[in-house]
């Protein structure tokens, strides 16, 4: 009986040798972005975080993020196991309006280190796209006028057309506060809900 004692002791302190060397020999990855802002529009913020996390609590905006100019984001070091394998973005235009929220269109980003996140004017088909490079030319926009007829352009002068609003010019409206406010997210069991980042209300 002793002997079998003896040995379990053995077999259990050779398990936790070998967890101990295992966990031991993983290595640090850090993850670190390039962000590109070719939206057309100035950003005021820019948060990055993987996409099983309810919170948004990292900022990689520090004043104005001016279209063309791109910025260095350091998005985390894990483990080697532990390396998220999805990240969601949420972005802020220079008025306080959503650009981008991807947890809410349910768009999971694989995001590698050296990626470069490129973001493009919101009401395109493709609004962000992660590259494993970047050449500035490829991302020259036309900003011609579009929606006007030939003689409308010639003619010159102030000429009024009713047009569609671009969801960067919309806020979630917040009945608590009675007022558009950003949007945070929360756990309710296996559920991401939405919630006003201000007063904690579900909208």
């Amino acid at each position: 009986m002793k002997k079998v004692r003896n040995l379990l002791l053995v077999l259990l302190a050779a398990v936790l040798c070998l967890l101990l060397l295992t966990g031991c020999g993983e290595k640090d990855v850090t993850v670190s972005v390039t962000l590109v802002n070719r939206s057309g529009r100035e950003i005021s913020s820019i948060s990055i975080t993987p996409s099983t996390s309810t919170e948004w609590d990292t900022e990689f905006v520090d004043g104005a993020f001016a279209d063309g100019e791109t910025i260095s984001a350091n998005l985390g070091t894990y483990k080697e196991s532990e390396v998220p394998s999805a990240y969601n973005i949420l972005v802020y235009n220079d008025e306080n309006y959503i650009l981008y929220d991807t947890s809410v269109d349910e768009l999971d980003f694989a995001i590698q280190d050296g990626d470069y996140i490129i973001f493009l004017p919101p009401e395109g088909d493709v609004p962000i796209e992660i590259a494993h490079d970047y050449d500035p030319a490829d991302y020259e926009l036309d900003y011609a006028p579009t929606g006007y007829t030939e003689e409308e352009l010639l003619a010159g002068g102030i000429v009024k057309r009713e047009t569609p609003i671009r969801s960067c010019k919309v806020a979630l409206f917040c009945e608590k506060c009675n007022k558009g406010v950003r949007v945070g997210y929360k756990m309710d069991g296996d559920k991401k809900v939405r919630i006003c980042r201000k007063c904690g209300a579900e909208i």
